[in-house]
């Protein structure tokens, strides 16, 4: 009697993992010249081709014909590899309960669960379709270096899974193969553990129109992608490591969706992560206490214009529950082409960090009518800490560009970065930034939770028929918190700048801010700005105290020439309560409409 454990893999059907006794076990030694299957009096040859198979092609068939050894191979039966057997095969469905229970696969000791044997395995391509298969603790490829099988007809990898196969895959090595290590297709459904995927001419584990698990796997070496999940595949990655690949470290198009947690992605040199044509990708989990976080690190290779080194997103969207981004080439996250993101902290203690190169390009952006969602994740989920992400940007290129008719929300973020040849913050190109409270600006340094800003560093830069507001926070259902800015702010070329979060919760701006340019500048009340406003070139002021609270700007509103018109003077103040705008009728300054 077979006693089995089911592992339930979501919207896929169910594998087969072991047995505690097997049907019937087969024996195959592939030595030098010659192979055997236990039991059967008949020699092969090794190696074996498609014609004239070896012993294991004899037994479950190769890609031109159906199996030759006279055996039947039945559902729960046992097949044990010694040796390396070289043969391409392809499973035959000797018989149909072969798709209900699964046949096993093993290394010499014959046992399900075996540790890894470099001397057994397949040096060939072995293909799976509508069968129910468990594999264990042997080497498909070639651990000593490449081999080849004919790419006009076997040019999926070295396992390939198809129609609806369903295979479990523990302590295997899939090494040195002439395109894909594994590759799945047509709803094919695979658990991959405790294994390596390493030095194969394609992509380390490719998916199309399939489901995968992977854990504890580690993709490395390989000459296309780690992982590539193409064609509507839904993919999970925990545990692990994809380092190394000359292509993406983890590549999701076509409507997949990929998962990863509690996982490393480094050194590979395309893009750490990308997302494109309608996927999603998930960075951590949702959980207060156990994130699972991610760490995307040195991707990208050198840094080349235009190129993403961390997370690169296209038409598709990204989800960051707990994540570290730093260190790669080029952008740490770049969003495209009507892309979507949320990048939050679930969990305070281990919260998400978007670190920037000195050199690099500003840590983050956003462009081509993308969204970025800045908040704490608690207003997404009640499993979730009050917590956001902080975003530290280069000196070379700030924190964050938002350009393109593109949209930023912030709530409760941190955004820090050393004053540099760029902004902290550049808003350009019809693009609004919304600042919703609780969030920190900083064009300086933070020490123990406040910024010391530097002279003369740009916090924020609006240019382009783009805005910076306050919202009222209240409207989009965001608890009401004050804003921390420091550092200047140039508001130019049609563009806006509002501000002003209520008397409950003012918010402070250090910093001298300039509006040129036919911009607009305005204060609706709950906000004090250490430093002076300056108003120019046909831009205007409007102060007013809707949002409840006071309006300061401690060293007064100038204006620059004589085309600057100020709307509501008495409703902004200077430090002290003296008037922060002096009206004039003629010359230089400010006018009233």
């Amino acid at each position: 009697m077979r006693i089995r454990t089911v592992l339930a893999l979501a919207g896929a059907a169910a594998i087969f993992l072991a047995t505690t006794a097997y049907a019937t076990t087969y024996t195959v030694t592939c030595g030098v010249g010659s192979s055997s299957i236990s039991g059967v009096g008949t020699t092969f040859p090794e190696p074996g081709t498609d014609a004239s198979p070896d012993a294991l092609g004899a037994l479950l068939g190769t890609p031109t014909q159906s199996p030759t050894a006279g055996i039947t191979v039945q559902n729960g039966d046992l097949i044990a590899i010694d040796g390396i057997c070289h043969q391409d095969v392809l499973m035959h469905a000797n018989s149909a309960s072969l798709s209900v229970n699964p046949l096993f696969i093993t290394n010499h000791t014959a046992t399900t669960g075996a540790a890894y044997v470099s001397t057994d395995g397949i040096e060939g391509q072995l293909q799976i379709g509508a069968l129910g298969v468990n594999i264990y603790g042997i080497t498909l490829g070639s651990p000593s270096g490449s081999f080849s099988f004919d790419p006009s007809t076997k040019a999926n990898g070295n396992l390939f899974a198809s129609n609806g196969a369903q295979l479990f895959i523990d302590n295997v090595e899939i090494l040195n193969g002439p395109s894909n290590g594994l590759s799945a297709i047509s709803t094919a459904v695979i658990t991959l553990m405790n294994s390596t995927v390493s030095g194969n001419a394609g992509n380390g584990v490719s998916t199309a129109d399939s489901w995968a698990s992977l854990t504890n796997v580690t993709m490395s070496g390989n000459a296309g992608n780690g992982l590539n999940a193409g064609s509507v595949s839904n993919v999970n990655l925990s545990n692990s490591t994809v380092s190394g690949n000359a292509g993406n470290g983890v590549g999701a198009s076509g409507g997949s969706n990929v998962s990863v947690s509690n996982s490393t992605v480094s050194g590979n040199s395309g893009s750490g992560v990308s997302a494109l044509g309608g996927s999603g990708v998930t960075l951590g989990s949702l959980s207060a206490t156990a994130p699972s976080p991610v760490t995307i690190t040195g991707n990208g290779g050198t840094v080349t214009t235009g190129a993403a080194g961390g997370v690169e997103v296209s038409q598709s969207h990204l989800t960051v529950w707990a994540a570290t981004i730093s260190g790669n080439s080029n952008w740490q996250v770049k969003l495209q082409s009507a892309s979507a993101a949320t990048i939050t902290s679930c969990d305070a203690a281990l919260p998400t960090s978007v670190v920037a190169p000195a050199t690099a390009p500003p840590a983050i952006s956003v462009t081509s009518a993308s969204s970025l969602s800045l908040i704490s994740a608690n207003l997404l989920s009640a499993a979730c800490d009050s917590a956001a992400a902080t975003v530290t940007g280069s000196t070379n290129g700030g924190a964050l560009l938002v350009q393109g008719a593109s949209a930023v929300t912030a709530q409760g973020a941190t955004l820090v970065a050393a004053s540099g040849a760029n902004p902290l913050v550049e808003i350009n190109n019809g693009s609004v930034f919304s600042a919703f409270g609780g969030n920190v600006l900083c064009n300086g340094t933070i020490s123990m939770g406040a910024c010391t800003p530097d002279v003369g560093g740009i916090v924020v830069e609006v240019l382009h028929d783009s805005t910076f507001g306050q919202p009222s926070p209240g409207s989009s259902g965001f608890p009401a918190l004050a804003d921390t800015i420091a550092g200047d702010a140039e508001v130019e070329m049609q563009s806006n700048l509002d501000l002003g979060s209520g008397a409950a919760t003012p918010s402070s701006w250090t910093g001298t801010i300039v509006v040129a340019q036919n911009s607009s500048f305005r204060m609706d009340g709950g906000m004090t700005i250490t430093g002076q406003v300056q108003i120019g070139h046909g831009s205007n002021g409007f102060f007013n105290k809707t949002a409840g609270g006071s309006n300061v700007v401690t060293a007064g509103v100038e204006c620059l020439g004589s085309t600057s018109h100020i709307v509501g003077p008495a409703a902004v103040t200077q430090t002290g309560g003296g008037s922060a705008v002096t009206l004039v009728t003629t010359g230089a300054g400010c006018y009233g409409f």
